[in-house]
């Protein structure tokens, strides 16, 4: 019986919350064991109030030589039962490895073989990433039907959403409005999103604008655009990732870009329509449910797409008419 077990997922934000069904399911299995989870300062923010893991391990994004011995170290010391790692890239591969855990569980990846004893074949198809991540312990007895994502909150948090709305004065049905990305190829056309906006505004909605840190500008570049700005918000004191997550329960939908802004509305429970650049969003979208819906352009042609992900031909040819059309059901 495993007593200490450590999880890796570095990143990102969003990859990171798509672990919470296989901790969750890992306490299940494990109820007296010590798990910790080992992932990077963005990533951390996700189980800053879980109780399914008993240590948070936060390391940096770029780290020096001497900085990955000191980790190592620090790992291996832990003395691990069992290592999952979620990430399998070369990074965590080598934790994982240097963890020396008596089992050692990662995706068949050729590269990476090396660091896990414990191989699992990756599926094939299309297929929600929080049911591919509890493959991996599929061997201990996951429940693969059991893949609600989540971000507990404090009542703290709950009270900043309440006084942050009612600063506002905002009284109409709330969109979290989504039209950032770090990555450019994940950017709908900023003219449709002013034409979305437009009509989301006149159909009575509030449009919350959502953006990051160094993120403003393009989100301003939308918000210029829109004719009735009484009905939308863009200037505010930026939140965290827990304010933010507490914010988006007031909202009654999120409507944007892919991201893990996405997933933060997923947790809220609230709907989300999802303005995807690629084939691939069943990867990220939770199956068998009308509460959460993907709008792709994609012509699905494998050549093409291949080399198409960050040219998104197809994607720039959404309309915001499309999109609205995918409203009626939420």
């Amino acid at each position: 019986m495993a007593k200490k077990i450590l999880i890796i997922q570095l990143r990102q934000l969003g990859d990171v919350i798509l672990t919470t069904p296989l901790t969750r399911q890992v306490r299940k299995l494990y109820p007296h064991a010590e798990i910790h989870f080992l992932t990077e300062t963005l990533g951390s923010h996700v189980y800053q109030y879980n109780t399914n893991i008993n240590k948070l391990i936060i390391i940096k994004n770029k780290m020096n030589f001497t900085e990955l011995l000191k980790t190592y170290y620090k790992i291996n010391r832990e003395k691990y039962d069992v290592v999952i790692d979620c990430f399998c890239n070369p990074k965590s591969a080598q934790f994982t490895f240097f963890s020396r855990a008596k089992e050692r569980i990662g995706f068949n990846f050729s590269s990476r073989k090396f660091a896990y004893n414990k191989r699992i074949q990756s599926h094939e198809d299309n297929e929600y990433s929080a049911i591919t991540k509890l493959r991996l312990i599929s061997h201990l007895g996951s429940n693969l039907d059991d893949y609600e994502i989540e971000f507990p909150i404090t009542n703290t948090l709950k009270t900043y959403a309440n006084n942050f709305f009612n600063q506002y004065k905002i009284e109409k049905k709330i969109i979290a409005f989504h039209v950032v990305s770090r990555r450019d190829y994940k950017i709908w056309n900023a003219n449709e999103f002013i034409s979305l906006a437009n009509i989301l505004i006149e159909k009575g909605y509030f449009l919350f604008f959502t953006y990051g840190h160094n993120e403003y500008d393009m989100a301003l570049q939308v918000y210029n655009g829109v004719q009735k700005k009484e009905s939308a918000l863009i200037n505010y004191p930026i939140p965290n990732i827990p304010e933010l997550r507490a914010l988006l329960e007031h909202c009654s939908l999120y409507v944007g870009n892919d991201g893990g802004i996405k997933h933060l509305a997923v947790c809220a429970n609230i709907p989300t329509l999802t303005i995807f650049q690629n084939i691939n969003w069943t990867n990220w979208t939770p199956p068998n449910t009308n509460k959460h819906v993907a709008i792709t352009n994609c012509l699905q042609i494998e050549n093409f797409c291949k080399n198409c992900i960050k040219k998104s031909h197809c994607y720039n040819k959404l309309k915001a008419g499309d999109v609205v059309a995918l409203l009626l059901p939420l």
